[in-house]
């Protein structure tokens, strides 16, 4: 059974989330890793680039999640258009989870 667009955009902006946003906001064994991804975003050039697209940001991790596992998972008679939107949904729901968490975090 193959997902929706829908599916996939919302099911990608939640990892991207939880990646992005909630993991590096906690003490984890992954800090090094976020520290890393600060680092890079400080820097200019296609290393704040490359920062970004690995995790620093939750619209762009959770955007190329969607869209690359769209690509992957659905047949190669697909629009284009399909895989352009699944992606452009979890970005969206992505800054909305990311500021929904965010703000839900300095209430409580």
């Amino acid at each position: 059974m193959t997902a929706t667009t829908i599916d996939i955009g919302f099911g990608a902006a939640i990892v991207g989330v939880v990646y992005a946003v909630v993991l590096c906001m906690d003490d984890t064994p992954l800090n090094y890793w976020f520290r890393a991804l600060a680092w890079s975003r400080e820097r200019s050039g296609p290393i704040n680039w490359l920062g970004s697209i690995l995790g620093s940001c939750e619209k762009c991790c959770s955007g190329h999640i969607a869209l690359w596992y769209s690509v992957a998972e659905r047949p190669s008679d697909t629009p284009i258009a399909s895989h352009i939107v699944a992606a452009c949904i979890a970005v969206l729901a992505a800054a909305y989870l990311g500021h929904a968490y965010r703000w839900l975090k300095r209430r409580i």
